[in-house]
């Protein structure tokens, strides 16, 4: 349904979720957060110089 309202009307709609479901809030913060860790651990740039391509991305390493 949301990809069907403009993008006020969607705005609109998404103030105030924590508050109506406080339990949606925690599961949509959670996978907001993977997700912008996990594309900054894609953006970051190798260390060392010594990476080639198709090694393991260091920044992924533990």
């Amino acid at each position: 349904m949301a990809e069907k309202l403009p993008p006020a009307e969607f705005l609109q709609v998404m103030d105030g979720y924590k508050q109506r479901d406080p339990e949606m809030g925690i599961v949509l913060d959670a996978i907001k957060s993977t997700a912008k860790g996990g594309i900054g651990k894609l953006r970051e740039r190798a260390r060392g110089g010594g990476w080639k391509p198709g090694q393991a991305w260091p920044a992924l390493s533990p």
